[in-house]
């Protein structure tokens, strides 16, 4: 198969968080060969950084692991969309475990993604891991050097996003999408995917906000929460939820 994705609009010199929904030898320069060789990441956690890829050429993509990849280098400096294509690969299904590493606190972070070639439900991810991760998916905003926090982040709570404009992410997690969960203390933590946790749910693109209940139900949690959104005469934008749910915690 073939798995065409397309991105937000985004510039030049802009980032996604990547994952291949495919079983395949494709290497991360032939899914975006424009690149520069330097700017494919992957994520360590002992650092609490991205870093460099040795060799893009030679490094396939790993199935349930994310990479983050920069834009072509003769992508236009406006927002514009980028297609990228997953190519001959059998698509993923069923099972995939992740290991996860932990050093400590603030060094436990750690970059997957979403395996399939269908959206998944964050919500059943973060009960079926719940006792290995921390209950937190962070979706990286993609605009490069932007004020404010880099990440969006869900819950079972709800979610908060990045700026004033931003949409909020909503539950599920889109096909070819990368995101980092942060891994508990405990003797060999992991995160699995299955496929109970897909859902379908055909939006074409990243964040985007609109989706039918009758493709998408989310667990049945009464929720009461509060927004807080706070900016500075720079611009620079935070924001906060407050929520009090069942079955939460103190």
């Amino acid at each position: 198969a073939t798995v065409t994705r397309e991105t937000n609009p985004l510039k030049r010199l802009d980032y996604v968080l990547w994952s291949n929904p495919l079983l395949s030898s494709q290497t991360l320069k032939s899914f975006s060969p424009e690149t520069l060789n330097t700017r494919f990441y992957f994520y360590n956690p002992q650092t609490n950084s991205y870093s460099v890829i040795t060799n893009p050429l030679t490094t396939s993509f790993q199935p349930a692991n994310g990479y983050l990849i920069r834009m072509p280098n003769n992508h236009p400096t406006t927002p514009t969309i980028w297609t990228g294509n997953f190519t001959s690969g059998i698509p993923n299904n069923g099972n995939y475990d992740v290991n996860l590493a932990y050093f400590g606190t603030n060094q436990n972070f750690n970059l997957i993604g979403n395996p399939y070639p269908s959206t998944i439900n964050a919500e059943t991810f973060l009960t079926n891991n719940a006792s290995n991760i921390d209950g937190v998916i962070y979706l990286f905003r993609e605009e490069n050097n932007a004020a404010g926090s880099g990440y969006a982040t869900y819950t079972l709570g709800g979610a908060t996003t990045t700026t004033a404009t931003s949409p909020v992410p909503n539950g599920t997690i889109q096909v070819g999408q990368g995101f980092i969960v942060g891994a508990k203390n405990v003797s060999t933590p992991k995160v699995t995917f299955s496929n109970d946790l897909r859902v379908n749910n055909n939006n074409n693109q990243f964040f985007r906000t609109s989706f039918g209940k009758s493709v998408y139900q989310p667990l049945t949690l009464e929720k009461h929460r509060i927004w807080l959104n706070l900016t500075n005469n720079n611009g620079f934008f935070s924001q906060m939820m407050v929520g009090y749910i069942s079955n939460a915690t103190l």
